[in-house]
């Protein structure tokens, strides 16, 4: 798990705490990317946050421009940590919190999901029918999901 907080920005709508359970962030200015910022500076896929078993790594992606990591401009890959200050763009970021086993934390999860239900209550509904569409499937059926 890798928390951020997104302290200024000019995409005013995700300033705040980011928690991501994915291994790997990819963060840009386009809509595919896994934290898309709407900030001019930005090259569509920027930067790829990387967590490893022991280690949180930061690389800028071949083509993109740099960044600044704790004030310093930087291009490349790097090991990164907890309160260390990511500005790319005009966006700054602090690196909040690492959780490098997210099985070790099942509270987190619970903790995340209940906020994104609260501040998106249609995400809700629509885990509630897709729980309600997947009890319906026979055994075969689920199986030739999994499969898939």
């Amino acid at each position: 798990m890798i928390q951020l907080e997104i302290i200024e920005s000019p995409d005013r709508e995700i300033l705040g705490d980011y928690i991501t359970y994915r291994n790997d962030l990819i963060i840009g200015r386009s809509t595919s990317a896994d934290l898309p910022i709407d900030d001019s500076k930005l090259d569509e896929i920027h930067a790829l946050i990387r967590l490893l078993p022991t280690h949180l790594y930061i690389r800028t992606v071949p083509g993109s421009s740099s960044f600044l990591l704790n004030g310093k401009k930087f291009a490349g890959e790097k090991k990164i940590k907890c309160d260390e200050h990511l500005t790319i763009g005009d966006t700054k970021i602090i690196i909040k919190k690492i959780l490098f086993d997210p099985a070790s934390s099942p509270g987190d999860f619970k903790d995340y999901y209940k906020k994104t239900i609260n501040k998106y209550p249609e995400t809700g509904i629509l885990l509630e029918v897709l729980e309600r569409e997947i009890a319906n499937l026979s055994t075969t059926e689920r199986t030739k999901i999994h499969i898939k």
